[in-house]
């Protein structure tokens, strides 16, 4: 069986009559679910109360009308198929018999499609026309086991919706007889384990950082490990493995999975995935329950978002419900802005810096090209290009040298500037540095580090220095 709790999509909903139009789900465990009043095929769930019921042709109808103002509402689950693949295919397969046939409706809006224990469900919907009025279709379909199950909702009114959404959020499908086995796409989980290795001793003072809201950050040989009140985080250094491009998102998550999360656990259970790929930087989500090598089950999510760093991070709790406590994740879509606690758990990978930690050679780079096209033409009108090069040079007795080299300008005829400086630095604290000339004048620029497998990388002022 498994449980579906609604999901109130936020910032790429589609807007008809002043009601929402789209419906995405999400799921979760169902451990310990609360007994349903009502049973249709696979689907166990609580009908609305006070609305018609009519079983008709191996479908379950609920409606409810008002004649007042004409509104109308109706919900119905169609007897379940065998699925034709997968997902993907299955809601088009049902969005075409069910809403475009009969309803004459256009393309479903809607392009999320989630997963929880050999199930995947997907929620698109899309207006028509109802009696010279407007109205909407949602239809979701689950597809697994070698099944699919659609449910339909129609309605002209949103005052209904939080009744036929109770319905969806309550329904717990069963597995069928011939479906022990969950769906290949489920990943399982080896049964090698492993526990966090000793932290590292690289030379550098600092390797642990304490912060004001109690997160406590430790430099590991593979990872950042953030700790808060029996709550970890690991902030898995870039690899080549899981920065490996894949064009295929979930292919690429699977990858990830087996190599970070399979070798430390076993006895995968309650599967979650959250596969939505639209977004230029799609967001990556996976968790489940595992049994770490103690013995314990813990809850742990796999976490990637590219626009943030691109870090992969493990979340591990001691179950779900403190994971849906500390980072507030419960309910979620891919453009939600419930990801950013979890986003910013990257930014714990931040370490104070000791004035001798910074002897060396620092430096970074940069290059940019900007190619242009006439308008009218389609011709190439030239291009513009940009390169600098920054060297820090910190020597024993708080003296440095600082220069930038630039080149910049139309391809061809670029412009070529150097400025350099040199003085004495101090450290009011261990997240800055006061430079005595800089470019004429005294500056004090932000300084951090930030950990990667085997080295550290110098922030000053927001740019990142590497060391040679």
């Amino acid at each position: 069986m498994m449980y579906i709790s609604r999901l109130q999509k936020s910032g790429k909903s589609f807007v008809m009559a002043g009601f929402v139009k789209s419906l995405l789900l999400v799921l979760a465990a169902c451990t310990g679910c609360k007994a349903q009043s009502d049973k249709f095929d696979l689907a166990s769930y609580t009908a609305p109360s006070g609305w018609k019921k009519e079983i008709k042709n191996n479908v379950m109808l609920y409606s409810v009308t008002d004649k007042k103002d004409q509104s109308f509402c109706t919900l119905t689950m169609y007897q379940s198929l065998p699925s034709k693949g997968d997902i993907q295919t299955d809601f088009s397969s049902e969005w075409q018999d069910i809403v475009v046939k009969q309803l004459q409706a256009p393309a479903a809006q809607g392009d999320t499609v989630l997963e929880s224990n050999g199930w995947q469900v997907k929620t698109a919907g899309s207006q028509f026309r109802f009696n010279n009025a407007d109205a909407v279709a949602l239809l979701t379909v689950f597809s697994g086991y070698g099944k699919m199950m659609s449910v339909l909702i129609t309605t002209n009114s949103d005052r209904y919706l939080p009744d036929a959404y109770a319905v969806i959020d309550n329904i717990v499908l069963d597995i069928p007889a011939d479906g022990a086995t969950q769906a290949s796409t489920v990943l399982q989980a080896n049964d090698n384990t492993a526990t966090s290795p000793p932290g590292i001793s690289d030379g550098f003072k600092f390797n642990t950082t304490s912060f004001d809201d109690g997160w406590v950050s430790t430099i590991r040989p593979d990872w950042v490990e953030v700790t808060k009140e029996g709550v970890k985080v690991l902030i898995h250094y870039p690899n080549p493995v899981s920065d490996e491009y894949n064009s295929v998102a979930s292919d690429q998550e699977n990858k990830v999975w087996d190599f970070l999360i399979s070798p430390k656990y076993t006895n995968l259970r309650n599967f979650e995935r959250l596969s939505s790929y639209a977004s230029y930087e799609p967001l990556h989500f996976l968790a489940g329950t595992l049994t770490d090598q103690s013995g314990h089950d813990k809850f742990v999510a796999l976490f990637n978002y590219r626009g943030k760093e691109g870090y992969w991070m493990e979340f591990i709790c001691p179950d779900r419900a403190t994971f849906t406590r500390v980072f507030g994740v419960d309910k979620y879509d891919s453009y939600s802005r419930v990801w950013d606690p979890m986003i910013r758990m990257g930014n714990y990978n931040k370490f104070a810096v000791d004035p001798a930690d910074l002897v060396g050679k620092w430096t970074t780079g940069f290059t940019g090209l900007t190619q242009y096209v006439n308008v009218y033409t389609g011709f190439a009108a030239g291009s513009t290009t940009y390169s600098s090069s920054q060297t820090y040079a910190f020597q024993t007795g708080n003296k440095y040298n600082w220069e930038i080299h630039v080149a910049s300008g139309v391809t061809g005829a670029a412009k070529f500037q150097h400025v350099q400086s040199a003085g004495t630095m101090t450290m009011p604290d261990n997240w800055s540095i006061l430079f005595s000339d800089m470019e004429g004048r005294p500056k004090t620029y932000a300084v951090e580090f930030r950990c990667v497998k085997g080295a550290r990388i110098l922030w000053i002022n927001g740019m990142a220095y590497g060391k040679e």
